[in-house]
């Protein structure tokens, strides 16, 4: 990587870290505190799930000396088999977690949240290509523009009401 590479690549972690702050001051002031925790019951799981989902995958593209177009291939099909198998464990939790914390909405919760996990699983063997072209500055732009665009769609959807749908939304988005 160099200089420049990492110096965008700071700028735009900083900047997500930004987007991510003014969403929890935002949220807080529109949002109830029971949201929050509603998504956290979740969140933790998913966030588990998502290391177990990831395998490694990513750096082994990103370390390769070369990758062939099926080395490619499978590799994408690999992270997204990961990905489905990630998913469909959250969503099925839904149930258990319901159930453990006695409160019904998490298993509709539980199974939005898995949403994520697929679409992430698909778009990692992309990253890795980027990476691996040096496209430091596309890669930075897509993170922190997708977090601005999970923000305005959480503010939105928590300003219409949407409660701890907002919070996933920004996830989702």
């Amino acid at each position: 990587m160099s200089l420049a590479g990492a110096r965008v690549t700071l700028v735009s972690q900083w900047g997500r870290f930004a987007i991510q702050i003014a969403g929890f001051i935002l949220l807080a002031r529109v949002l109830d505190p029971r949201d929050f925790g509603l998504v956290a019951m979740v969140a933790s799981l998913v966030v588990v799930a998502g290391l177990i989902a990831d395998f490694g995958l990513n750096l082994a593209g990103i370390q390769a000396h070369s990758l062939t177009q099926g080395q490619k291939s499978g590799l994408l099909y690999a992270n997204l088999v990961l990905g489905a198998i990630a998913a469909i464990a959250v969503a099925a939790s839904g149930p258990l977690l319901a159930s453990f914390y006695a409160e019904e909405r998490l298993v509709a919760l539980a199974v939005g949240l898995a949403v994520p996990l697929i679409l992430g699983a698909a778009s990692v063997q992309f990253r890795v290509e980027l990476t691996r072209a040096g496209r430091y500055a596309a890669l930075a732009m897509q993170d922190v523009v997708s977090a601005a665009c999970g923000l305005i769609a959480a503010v939105a959807a928590a300003l219409l009401g949407a409660g701890y749908w907002a919070i996933a939304l920004q996830t989702i988005v």
